[in-house]
């Protein structure tokens, strides 16, 4: 395949249990705000004003961060954001694999664990440090490379995603184990 073609996995559904997270956490958060703007003057102008910012930095912050899609684009995986493109050199990949299922717990090191997305560094036994950005627990690709740590990533039809990775890398590299169910 040219290395200038591009392949494009436009959505990153969100699971069920994200949808309730993140609309949960949203209400509530918005209902704190609420609160706090018609709360009686036993809080302070300045911390009622931290707070709106805190309340709404976390929602803003969380929302800019969250995965709308995939594209592969030459030896580039770039990963939709809401406002920017997240591209990650792809060239170093040694496999690809769709896991089936659910992905299994994992240790949040640094990131969002289900505010809008999943982001950010995680561990697990099995896999080790690995980076996530992600819009769902179940039916993900792994990526693993020779240079970095794995990349764990949830396009719409995982196992068209992984199949056209492999079709995506040149055919020197196309050796690399792609894992189908």
């Amino acid at each position: 395949m040219n290395s200038s073609s591009s392949t494009a996995f436009e959505k990153a559904p969100w699971s069920p249990g994200l949808r309730l997270v993140s609309g949960l956490l949203t209400l509530l958060s918005l209902g704190g705000v609420v609160m706090l703007l018609i709360c009686p003057a036993s809080l302070s102008t300045v911390t009622r004003g931290l707070a709106l910012v805190a309340v709404l930095a976390l929602l803003g912050g969380c929302a800019l961060f969250t995965v709308r899609g995939y594209r592969l684009v030459g030896q580039v995986l770039e990963v939709q954001r809401l406002g920017w493109v997240t591209r990650i050199d792809i060239h170093q990949l040694t496999s690809a694999e769709f896991r089936q299922g659910r992905f299994g717990w994992a240790w949040r090191l640094f990131g969002n664990g289900g505010l809008y997305g999943f982001s950010g560094w995680f561990y697990q036994k099995p896999l080790g440090h690995f980076r996530v950005l992600a819009t769902r627990t179940e039916d993900l690709v792994i990526l693993r490379f020779s240079n970095r740590r794995p990349l764990v990533i949830s396009p719409e039809q995982p196992a068209a995603f992984t199949k056209a990775l492999q079709d995506h890398l040149p055919l020197r590299d196309r050796t690399c184990g792609v894992v189908l169910p």
